[in-house]
């Protein structure tokens, strides 16, 4: 892969893209799943930072970024929104084929560009399929269709579960608030939402 080639797949992951793909799904029919990848998103930026400060693994010297690269943050989120986009839409195997081709670019062009060893992709990969897998029967259910707030809302718990006993001293702070700030505007948001739906005429 060309680096140019890695610079177009490394730009899906970045966070303005995301936030444009999420605002514009919020008024199609693809709005559930929107809200349930921007939740594993948010959720997924606590959860990393946890997994690095286990492991503790350097990013490649050439970066001299104090930061630890085990499992690869950008990799994470990026398997987990795009990736529950690929699950929801599964039937439809061109947009199943170009989101998986998305995924293993982004994973590529991370190690390509010297972001991040091949490990650290891979692990990425494996705890975002894990966080899908177990995330994809409640958000695809007939509860959780009625109720667009829950995601969000589980995703605020297990967060603050995860910040309250392992985080609340991390150096990154202002990333884990943010993280924080953006799951409990989604809950209230999907709330608003949903209540409003849910209003008679």
């Amino acid at each position: 892969m060309s680096e140019q080639v890695a610079d177009y797949f490394l730009f899906f992951s970045y966070t303005p893209l995301i936030a444009g793909i999420f605002l514009l799904c919020l008024f199609t029919r693809l709005r559930r799943i929107a809200v349930w990848a921007l939740s594993l998103l948010f959720f997924t930026m606590v959860y990393n930072l946890w997994l690095k400060g286990i492991w503790r693994m350097p990013l490649p010297p050439a970066l001299n970024n104090p930061g630890f690269a085990f499992p690869s943050g950008h990799m994470h989120v990026t398997v987990v929104f795009y990736g529950a986009f690929a699950l929801a839409l599964r039937r439809q195997r061109v947009v199943l084929a170009g989101l998986t081709l998305l995924i293993v670019g982004v994973g590529v062009a991370l190690v390509v560009k010297g972001y991040h060893y091949v490990p650290d992709v891979v692990a990425a990969t494996g705890f975002g399929c894990l966080s899908l897998g177990l995330s994809k029967g409640l958000a695809s259910s007939s509860f959780a269709r009625r109720r667009l707030w829950l995601m969000p809302l589980l995703g605020t718990v297990l967060a603050g579960v995860v910040y309250g006993f392992f985080l609340w001293a991390a150096p990154e702070q202002q990333l884990l608030l943010g993280a924080l700030s953006g799951l409990i505007l989604l809950t209230a948001g999907a709330y608003y939402f949903s209540s409003r739906q849910a209003r008679p005429l």
